[in-house]
């Protein structure tokens, strides 16, 4: 079996995270391009697993902090008014 070549990225080509691979699939077997493909889902599944839960968490702290805020902002209306009354 050959060792791949990384090829170039092309002008103007999106940067996908993945290195294109120039290599000669002719010459792995079925079960060789299986297992590939099998662990290339699991991997890709994984990540896509860690970035939702990295989502959700950004997406919880912001809510806490305008929660937070929101909160503040009507216990102070609250105490001046009872200042502007006295």
């Amino acid at each position: 079996m050959q060792n791949p070549e990384v090829l170039p990225m092309q002008e103007g080509q999106e940067s996908t995270g993945f290195l294109i691979i120039k290599d000669a699939t002719q010459e792995l077997s079925s079960k060789q391009k299986d297992a590939i493909t099998l662990s290339v889902e699991a991997e890709v599944k994984k990540q896509v697993a860690m970035d939702k839960n990295s989502l959700f968490t950004v997406f919880g702290l912001f809510a806490s902090v305008v929660t937070f805020i929101s909160v503040e902002v009507q216990i102070l209306k609250s105490a001046c008014s009872s200042f502007a009354l006295a």
